[in-house]
Formats: C-alpha cells, sequence, structure tokens
C-alpha cells in the first residue's frame, strides 16, 4: 500500500500519478465508483466482466428460453407484441 497527495483541479478532475495508474492497470475512460464514508471518499476502479461473444449471449439465451417452455411461435409474438406497443 502507498500514499500519495494528488490535487483537485478547478474543472473537478483529479489525476492518479503514473506509477498508481500502471501498478492497477488503469487507462483511460476507466469508470470509478466514489464512496463516501465518515473517514472521506474512496475511489474504487469499476470492474466490467469480460464481454462475451454474440455466439455465447446467443446459447445462453437460447438454453433460457428451452429451460422455460418458450417454442420459437412465442418468442415471435413475444416480439409482435413489444414491437406494436411502440
Amino acid at each position: 500500500m502507498s500514499l500519495e497527495v494528488i490535487e483537485l483541479s478547478e474543472s473537478g478532475e483529479l489525476r492518479l500519478p503514473d506509477q498508481l495508474r500502471d501498478r492497477h492497470a488503469l487507462v483511460s475512460g476507466t469508470r470509478f465508483v466514489v464512496l463516501e464514508h465518515q473517514n472521506g471518499l474512496t475511489l474504487k476502479p469499476l470492474e466490467t466482466p469480460p464481454p462475451k461473444s454474440l455466439q455465447e449471449l446467443l446459447a445462453e439465451t437460447q438454453q433460457q428460453a428451452q429451460a422455460s417452455g418458450m417454442t420459437p411461435e412465442d418468442i415471435a409474438a413475444a416480439i409482435s407484441e413489444v414491437r406494436s406497443s411502440r
């Protein structure tokens, strides 16, 4: 664990030192959660799950539909219902 002092800019931005960004693999666009607590603030990088391929998502969706007993006709009817409600 290390201690770093950083400064808040007039526009409200914080710049993390290079060694911290490198150590934690933080890149431009990394999103953070800001936790406010009695002793101050804690910044925690948001951990996003790795993206799934379209094939993985399709297979997962098909398994869920089969497990619930949905038929292709049920799915087509649900899609039609959503489209007509727009």
